[in-house]
């Protein structure tokens, strides 16, 4: 996988660690086309609580967002994150370890914030609710789950004062913008 557009496109990303599900470049595309007519990203922070392959940070960071916080709960795919940013000299991207399912977030009050979730897809609904409650001051929440999980969204984005959007269908995939 590459990153699709912007400052480092071209540049291949970390292989995926064994249990990962990136996702994919299509799906990718129609998250930043669709992200770049509501935002200015130069104007935002972005996270990506399960990055995987950094796929979408990078892409964010390539397309301008100030600064990049990934995050991954395998020991492994974190380091390999590091390196990826140390070789690529990478500025603006930090990597985190921690388990999303305990995670607290304290963003600061002057920074737009858009949080990417992609956890795997039986991730259990109580820690799902956690870190929806622990994102809601987020201007964005981008969800990419799969279809059979979301009838679990309302509850948990009602419990939140959170609402979507916009949602897209890409097979069994399917992908929120989620706001205040």
């Amino acid at each position: 996988m590459k990153i699709i557009s912007g400052k480092y496109k071209g540049l291949k990303l970390p292989k995926a660690y064994a249990n990962t599900r990136p996702t994919t470049n299509k799906v990718t595309q129609a998250i930043f086309s669709k992200l770049v007519n509501l935002v200015d990203l130069e104007d935002f922070v972005f996270y990506d609580l399960f990055a995987g392959t950094g796929a979408m940070a990078f892409e964010a960071l390539s397309r301008g967002c100030v600064k990049v916080y990934l995050n991954d709960k395998n020991k492994l795919t974190a380091y390999k994150l590091k390196l990826f940013i140390k070789k690529n000299n990478i500025d603006n991207a930090r990597v985190t370890n921690l388990n999303a399912k305990g995670i607290s977030m304290n963003f600061k009050t002057n920074e737009n914030i858009i949080v990417f979730l992609d956890p795997p897809y039986n991730f259990a609904e109580k820690y799902l609710a956690k870190v929806f409650s622990a994102i809601s001051k987020a201007n964005f929440i981008i969800y990419e789950t799969s279809k059979k999980q979301t009838r679990r969204l309302n509850n948990i984005l009602d419990a939140n004062n959170l609402y979507i959007l916009s949602d897209s269908f890409y097979g069994d995939t399917a992908v929120y913008f989620i706001t205040k």
